[in-house]
């Protein structure tokens, strides 16, 4: 039974409104009034000066036993729909006008004469009476459905803002069509629903996120679709929604929604659902909220596909750069990248975010930018350093926080680079700084960084083996480098994250 089904007179004409009718009635004619519900509960009664109307009956005129003659003609109306006239033993009259809208009876107005019969005056209050009622049902039902009505949009809204936020808050294309799926789930749970993305070049989708299982419904020839709903939709950029569909595997029909995924004029892919939990079948409603949802997840979509293609092109640039550096020395081929690899497994031990692994990603690709600023005498010297070339060497750090810091998105990068040479107990370069005052991602490259140099052949010494670069670091741990990384960066090689 649906709400509007269960809604009963008492809900949608107040007891002010139904005593105020019955006060009319007595005042314009000389009878009782009582208003009563399909089951025969009294909702309100009013008698005149005569009060005929106090008697009590039993089985009058073949009615079933009742205690009262009124909820006896109440639910003879209720079962025929139309006016019921019956006459108690002393000689009262009482007749039943049924309270009727929207082909179904809501209950009866009951007026009683004392004279024996309804006079033409009398029974024009009633019915004029039993017609006030009706109105009153009808706006009170067109208020309740106006409410439910609200309470849905403002529902729908509430799921949209709140789809709207999480979706755009989203920058990878994986998550937006999760947080879409669990929002789809939440206002249409289906037995199966799926994100499929289109691949331009192929022709082909892929399967982006899921919940359950699509089945080949999507995919069967129907005679308006003879590609089946997937093709349909994707050639048309038009919503589907198709009912009894036949499943031959498993000799039943499914209900399912499709609906594209459009930015711009692009058709990036579509959602499909099957089989609404509810009722099986999806509704005209059901299109619209997810079409709405599917306009929003297909824009942010495209924004993160185009900010994954930005961000693909600045990380290039940025290895560019990190090769140029380390190809002026030889030596150092492929340094900044191993040294990237080391520093990101450190982080993943210690339970940096997403955001700020991403920064540390690019400082470690970039921590000695500022050797483009070194003499390539220095650089490439093969004997010892005079005390004069280490200063130089020393400014290496400021050098490349001063290239990076006009780009507003690598200032907190620039820092943590420039504090790279930092030692924990204060007796590195430039600012002597120690122990926690030292950015974090600048002590967790510092270690990548010393890993990397004493594990690589350089022109003034051999290479030494992990398992001895292990344990100097384990020897300067405490004192030049912070032991909390130092005992993350080994757990990772013991648990197979780094390889020399």
């Amino acid at each position: 039974m649906s709400d509007e089904e269960q809604l009963t007179i008492g809900d949608v004409v107040s007891p002010g409104q139904l005593a105020r009718v019955a006060d009319d009635a007595v005042a314009r004619a000389p009878i009782g009034v009582s208003v009563l519900d399909t089951e025969g509960c009294l909702l309100a009664e009013r008698h005149g000066d005569a009060n005929p109307c106090s008697h009590l009956v039993a089985g009058a005129a073949g009615l079933p036993q009742c205690p009262h003659v009124a909820a006896a003609l109440a639910w003879l109306v209720a079962a025929q729909g139309e006016p019921v006239e019956d006459h108690c033993p002393q000689g009262a009259c009482r007749r039943a006008y049924p309270l009727a809208y929207r082909n179904r009876i809501w209950g009866s107005l009951v007026a009683c004469s004392p004279d024996g019969a309804l006079p033409a005056l009398i029974d024009a209050v009633a019915s004029l009476s039993a017609e006030r009622l009706c109105d009153l049902i009808v706006a009170g039902f067109e208020l309740q459905s106006l409410s439910r009505e609200i309470v849905a949009n403002y529902e729908q809204l509430t799921l949209l803002y709140g789809s709207s936020a999480e979706v755009g808050a989203a920058h990878d294309v994986a998550s937006i069509c999760e947080h879409v799926l669990d929002q789809i789930n939440a206002q249409a749970p289906s037995e199966a629903m799926a994100v499929l993305l289109l691949d331009e070049e192929t022709g082909h989708t892929r399967v982006a996120a899921a919940r359950g299982e699509l089945t080949d419904a999507f995919h069967l020839p129907m005679p308006h679709m003879p590609n089946g709903v997937l093709c349909e939709v994707l050639a048309t950029g038009e919503p589907a929604l198709v009912c009894d569909v036949p499943r031959p595997s498993h000799g039943d029909t499914s209900s399912i929604l499709c609906v594209p995924l459009i930015a711009g004029e692009r058709i990036l892919g579509v959602i499909c659902a099957r089989d609404k939990l509810a009722s099986g079948e999806y509704l005209a409603g059901d299109a619209k909220i997810i079409g709405v949802m599917a306009a929003q997840a297909a824009i942010a979509i495209s924004n993160a596909v185009l900010f994954g293609d930005v961000k693909s092109l600045f990380l290039g640039t940025v290895r560019s750069l990190a090769s140029a550096v380390d190809a002026k020395d030889p030596y150092t081929l492929g340094h900044s990248q191993r040294v990237t690899q080391y520093a990101l497994a450190i982080a993943q031990e210690l339970g940096l975010s997403p955001g700020d692994c991403e920064d540390l990603q690019l400082a470690a690709l970039l921590h000695d930018v500022g050797k483009i600023g070194l003499p390539d005498e220095i650089l490439l010297k093969a004997g010892k350093l005079t005390p004069a070339e280490w200063e130089q060497v020393r400014k290496h750090p400021i050098w490349g926080e001063e290239i990076l810091r006009p780009i507003k998105q690598l200032r907190r990068v620039a820092v943590w680079i420039r504090h790279e040479h930092e030692r924990w107990n204060g007796s590195g370069y430039p600012d002597h700084l120690k122990s926690a005052a030292i950015p974090l991602p600048s002590r967790i490259i510092a270690v990548a960084d010393a890993f990397d140099a004493i594990t690589s052949d350089r022109s003034y010494r051999k290479a030494v083996s992990v398992g001895e670069a292990m344990t100097i670091l384990e020897s300067v741990a405490g004192t030049e480098y912070d032991p909390e990384v130092v005992a993350a960066f080994l757990a990772a090689i013991e648990d197979g994250k780094i390889s020399k």
